[in-house]
């Protein structure tokens, strides 16, 4: 009976450790980039789903015209004539093949700029904006600045080689988000090819993804930009979109092939992956069925008019998240609920309290999957007076407040991997188990043998 005992306890441990493993268990991209660093990312949320050496230094090659467009967007008068200088026109590597002295206007320069990655527009860009490259490089870096781009330096408006002109993929992404909240930089991007008034001359598009003619096309891509040269490698940032989810792809320092045919069969297997294991929501659609949260406030005055009630601040309307499809579903079908664990800075809360005042974290999980939705600060949405300042200003005491968290700007998709560290306490138990058992039969057999030993009551006579 205690051997049937034992052997059920194995068994019920083993399904449990099975059972959490299963739930905690998360899509794995098992693709191998020819790329050396690359990433792929939500555009909306900015979640990374997968990457490898997104922080190691790269070159960005031409994926630099990236900045020069945005900055031409954020800076420029789209109606703007620029004249084509002769420094720009002859100006190395990929071309529009601008004459010197041409008048182009700016909105067509930056089509056939994107298009056909031309060196000689995103010079003479960067003299119509920054009165030459070294002015529209200081530009180009405080926009780097400006966005988090920590890692980034750059010294040209095309990204021919420089040693200093330096980037990472994180930071890349960082530029791409930022840029693809821009609807003209989206629809400049999102062509096949264009063709420029000034010459009537047609540029079409170097992203392959882009082009339905093409063996690489990809029907849901939207752009963005490519990039090549000797020390960078081939490069691509693209971006697509399907059924209301965006990601990016950003594939860096490819030189597994002479004409970098990789980078678009990785892209687009890249692509898949996300489509098929992920979907973008806004939170508000998440926890659309989740009561906003509320704590009851201790020690306050006496005339709040809740009664110590505080319900704290809803999650901004404009927050995104990245769920598996299964999570996804369940949460706009009805058929998953949402779980709500808080942590508070103060238990239980003590009157006073301002508004605006970070008081702990909360977390939204799924029920059905375990999945988290989203975590975020415990923000008070009222002041709450303490007892006994009925008549003073309103407010109360003044209290140091923590900052609200900032959302990171690339959030790393969870790896459960502290899990496993909870995985070893039935481990160690499934081991003891087994040890015990091994032990219980060792002194049976050695108790059997005992009995069955000879027994001799005669005594040897001298």
């Amino acid at each position: 009976m205690r051997r049937v005992t034992s052997f059920l306890l194995l068994f019920v441990l083993l399904f449990a450790v099975f059972t959490s493993s299963a739930l905690a268990a998360e899509p794995q991209y098992t693709g191998d980039p020819e790329a050396y660093a690359w990433m792929l990312i939500d555009a909306d949320s900015g979640e990374v789903l997968a990457a490898e050496n997104e922080n190691e230094i790269i070159e960005p090659a031409s994926t630099t015209k990236i900045m020069t467009l945005l900055l031409a967007l954020e800076k420029g008068n789209l109606s703007d004539t620029v004249t084509i200088s002769g420094h720009a026109s002859r100006q190395g590597g990929s071309s529009c093949e601008l004459n010197e002295d041409s008048e182009v206007n700016l909105e067509h320069l930056l089509n056939a700029m994107m298009m056909a990655s031309g060196n000689d527009a995103a010079t003479a860009v960067a003299e119509h904006l920054g009165g030459g490259e070294e002015g529209f490089a200081d530009i180009m870096n405080a926009k780097a600045k400006e966005l988090g781009m920590a890692n980034t330096h750059f010294v040209t408006p095309h990204g021919m080689h420089e040693e200093d002109h330096v980037t990472t993929v994180s930071d890349m992404a960082i530029l791409v988000r930022a840029a693809m909240k821009n609807q003209t930089f989206m629809d400049i991007v999102d062509q096949s090819s264009y063709t420029l008034p000034e010459n009537n001359r047609k540029y079409p598009n170097t992203n392959k993804l882009m082009d339905p003619e093409d063996e690489y096309y990809y029907p849901y891509a939207t752009g963005i930009k490519t990039g090549s040269t000797r020390e960078a490698g081939d490069c691509l940032v693209a971006s697509a979109s399907k059924d209301g989810t965006r990601f990016i792809v950003l594939l860096f320092k490819d030189t597994a092939t002479s004409v970098g045919r990789d980078r678009w069969t990785d892209a687009k297997s890249l692509f898949d992956y996300g489509f098929k294991n992920y979907q973008t929501l806004k939170l508000s659609e998440a926890l659309k069925d989740a009561q906003p949260v509320q704590q009851t406030v201790e020690n306050c005055s006496t005339t709040d008019e809740n009664g110590g009630l505080l319900e704290f601040v809803s999650p901004s309307e404009d927050t995104y998240v990245t769920l598996t499809n299964d999570t996804a579903a369940g949460l706009l079908n009805g058929s998953d609920s949402v779980q709500v664990e808080t942590t508070f800075t103060m238990t239980p809360l003590q009157a006073p309290i301002q508004k605006g005042q970070v008081l702990g974290s909360v977390t939204y999980k799924s029920e059905k999957t375990g999945e988290t939705i989203y975590t975020g600060s415990l923000v008070a949405s009222r002041d709450v007076l303490q007892a006994g300042t009925e008549s003073s200003v309103k407010g109360g005491t003044a209290v140091a407040t923590l900052p609200p968290t900032i959302p990171e700007q690339l959030i790393k998709k969870s790896d459960h991997s502290g899990i496993w560290l909870w995985l070893l306490i039935p481990v160690a138990l499934i081991g003891f188990l087994v040890f015990r058992l091994l032990t219980v039969n060792r002194k049976r057999r050695k108790r059997y043998s005992t009995r069955r030993k000879p027994q001799y009551s005669y005594k040897i006579r001298r």
